[in-house]
């Protein structure tokens, strides 16, 4: 296999996976978005007004991850939604950093809905962590592959 092929599995492969993280995300959350729901009324504050926009808020989310998903599929210029669904990884991590610095613990983020589990608020951020990481290699990979 050339370098050309090589690199075009890496960048299919690298998009794949994360087409695939996104789319156990937004429909696990579009069959039980509870948990999803439940953190989104801890970070605005439980009771608050904006509080009861918490499954809205929740079916966007699962809608824009899926569209985003199926654009990684499709897109001939992946930098674009690459870049989408970094800067939405990296706020969902922020939004989850906050909880514990505000003292309050979440036994699950709910970022897969009725998928997989969640395991807990460490897991989710490492498992960020690692999609940050693979993004940036899709996107180094999208550059490279646009100026060679």
């Amino acid at each position: 296999m050339n370098r050309s092929r090589a690199g075009n599995f890496l960048q299919w492969l690298l998009r794949t996976l994360l087409a695939f993280v996104l789319l156990l995300s937004g429909a696990g959350k579009l069959i039980d978005g509870s948990a999803a729901q439940h953190v989104f009324e801890l970070l605005v504050g439980e009771g608050s007004s904006p509080a009861v926009l918490g499954r809205p808020v929740v079916l966007v989310l699962s809608l824009v991850e899926l569209a985003l998903a199926a654009l990684l599929i499709v897109s001939r210029n992946p930098r674009p939604v690459l870049a989408a669904v970094g800067t939405l990884v990296l706020l969902f991590s922020l939004a989850l950093l906050s909880l514990p610095v505000r003292g309050i613990e979440v036994p699950t983020c709910g970022c897969f809905g009725a998928l997989v589990p969640d395991g807990s608020l460490g897991v989710a951020l490492l498992r960020n962590l690692g999609l940050v990481i693979l993004i940036a290699a899709a996107l180094l990979r999208a550059e490279a592959r646009s100026t060679g």
